[in-house]
């Protein structure tokens, strides 16, 4: 844990307020956990965001990115639509559907419903427009690879390793395809 200044004590606790008075807002909710994790405002109480929401919250940190993933949806949808789109829930269907789709889904489910939809509802219209063939499944390679992506982007921008470890994965990367070429050499990382 890291001691705080003042000013950063004052943003955390007027953030935690916003938390606490707009569970009902989800996007203040959001913003809020957001940059709490963003500017690691829990780090003089907690050791992670993880801990900072379980402790705080009784929320885990996946239901925290939610939240978050949640008001970032909302903000990608453009005028009448993103009214629709007034709680979590109905964030995380629309979420679903392709990005150049949503508009489209979102209305149909206002005029099925005959106003304001529920979550249950844009599902239903999403699964209605969505293609009838059976999706191609994704390589097993590519599943794998953007599993590793994902866990790069976890690296800390002040980590004093990041450098060391991306080094690690482009030599990785390139000990795998030599292999494949039949260009490795003895003493090489193997894959």
């Amino acid at each position: 844990m890291k001691e705080m200044d003042l000013a950063d004590r004052n943003t955390l606790q007027m953030l935690e307020q916003q938390i606490k008075k707009g569970f009902d807002s989800f996007i203040e909710v959001s913003d809020a956990l957001w940059r709490i994790n963003h500017e690691k405002l829990y780090r003089e109480q907690h050791s992670s965001f993880e801990d900072y929401c379980r402790a705080k919250w009784d929320m885990s940190r996946s239901r925290a990115y939610q939240y978050i993933n949640a008001a970032a949806t909302v903000r990608s949808l453009k005028g009448e639509v993103s009214t629709i789109v007034d709680n979590e829930a109905k964030a995380r269907a629309i979420a679903k559907v392709p990005e150049a789709d949503r508009e489209g889904v979102l209305l149909e489910a206002k005029e099925k419903s005959g106003g304001v939809p529920t979550a249950k509802e844009i599902t239903e219209a999403a699964n209605a427009n969505a293609p009838k063939t059976k999706p191609q499944p994704i390589p097993t390679a590519i599943k794998h690879a953007d599993t590793a992506i994902k866990a790069l982007k976890r690296i800390q921008e002040n980590d004093p390793d990041k450098e060391a470890s991306y080094d690690k994965v482009i030599h990785y990367i390139n000990s795998c395809r030599a292999i494949q070429s039949d260009t490795w050499t003895e003493g090489e990382t193997t894959c």
